[in-house]
């Protein structure tokens, strides 16, 4: 929806994210898979599977100071998307969101707006497969 906004730099580093944050408990699930297929679809970039072993700590590091306000809340956006879209936000990933959040330099506030408006948004996608499937 908004990952076309971030430069080529941070769109390998959301993927890299992305991976890490599939994993984290330790299924990547079909779910997770085909939105992680679709966003590299809409970044333009190459998705070679959930199964690549990426360092969340050399991922951390690559963070740019320079990343805009902007590109952070896109990337904490799709990132708790990510999070919810299999129907379970469990506790391993509640905790890698909030630290992303911390590293990404995003204050509670924003991040538990962002929070809301994917449920919202999650919500009312689900009230829309609903209905046309009625």
């Amino acid at each position: 929806m908004l990952l076309g906004q971030l430069s080529e730099d941070n769109k390998k580093l959301f993927l890299q994210l992305e991976i890490i944050l599939s994993n984290i408990d330790g299924d990547c699930s079909a779910n997770e898979q085909a939105l992680i297929e679709r966003h590299c679809k809409e970044m333009g970039i190459e998705y070679a599977g959930c199964d690549i072993d990426i360092s969340l700590d050399e991922t951390i590091k690559q963070i740019q100071a320079e990343m805009s306000v902007k590109e952070r809340k896109i990337i904490l956006i799709e990132l708790i998307t990510l999070a919810v879209v299999d129907g379970v936000f469990d506790d391993k990933e509640k905790q890698l969101v909030e630290s992303l959040r911390k590293i990404l330099g995003i204050p509670d506030v924003v991040g538990d707006q962002a929070l809301e408006l994917v449920e919202r948004l999650v919500k009312v996608s689900t009230e829309i497969e609903n209905f046309v499937e009625w």
